[in-house]
């Protein structure tokens, strides 16, 4: 967390508007790695910005996506890969 609030800090000095999005780095994770309650820390922790969430679970039923819109996630980005050839 401790990198986060450096990092937000150094963006508002250079006057850039930004939203900071939760994600696992893991493609592609599974649903119950997804820490989808980091979306309601970042809100407590960054009360004025924008939070959002990039996902990297499998499509399915896409219930990750539906979890983090109730936590509160304003922007939602979805990964995945229609080919691998």
């Amino acid at each position: 967390m401790y990198e986060i609030q450096e990092t937000v800090s150094w963006i508002e000095k250079q006057g850039n508007p930004f939203a900071l999005l939760h994600c696992v780095l893991n493609y592609p994770t599974p649903d119950e790695n997804a820490n989808l309650g980091m979306i309601k820390g970042l809100k407590k922790i960054f009360p004025d910005k924008i939070i959002g969430y990039s996902d990297h679970t499998l499509p399915k039923d896409m219930k990750t996506l539906e979890v983090a819109t109730l936590l509160g996630s304003l922007i939602i980005e979805k990964h995945f890969t229609h080919d691998k050839t």
